[in-house]
């Protein structure tokens, strides 16, 4: 009996399905490498996220302990210490009277913190950048199970059209 030889009619087909093998090898492999990235990715953003709020209250810190410094240089004077006492307890001695210009600001807190508070320049935290679209769905604890299925079925695909190539081949 003699061996079948492909014809040239079957040779693009033959091409196509390893081609195909190859393709859902490397699209089930490039969706379980984004199942095994996203979580790490995710804590990475909310690690930078916690570092970023962190550096934004260190800075308000640091801008807090400037206006202190400034401040301290200040207070020896004896007219300032009257004043920030009479400011901080909210006391004004019964020779003097307060004529608020604003009448919301007659009722706001003055005590030495709320000073401090208004003098601060706003610090806001840096943004962290947002996960690309493609990794969306990965990142979901919903879908993670189904898209695993899917990339094992693929590669299941991808062994089965291969050995069905290699046999073919080899007829």
């Amino acid at each position: 009996m003699r061996p079948r030889t492909p014809s040239i009619i079957w040779i693009p087909f033959v091409f196509s399905v390893g081609g195909i093998s190859w393709g859902l090898l490397i699209a089930a492999l490039a969706l379980l490498a984004a199942l095994l990235v996203t979580p790490a990715m995710q804590q990475l953003s909310t690690a930078e996220k916690q570092r970023n709020d962190m550096a934004a209250t260190v800075a308000l810190l640091d801008q807090r302990i400037e206006l202190q410094k400034n401040f301290l240089t200040k207070v020896n004077e004896p007219m300032v210490l009257v004043r920030l006492a009479e400011r901080q307890f909210n006391v004004t001695p019964p020779n003097q009277q307060i004529l608020p210009l604003d009448p919301a600001a007659a009722h706001r807190d003055r005590s030495v913190d709320s000073m401090l508070h208004e003098s601060l320049a706003p610090v806001d935290p840096a943004p962290v950048t947002p996960m690309p679209a493609l990794l969306a769905p990965a990142a979901n604890e919903k879908l993670r199970p189904a898209l695993i299925c899917v990339a094992l079925g693929a590669l299941a695909c991808s062994f089965l059209l291969g050995v069905r190539f290699d046999r073919s081949a080899r007829a």
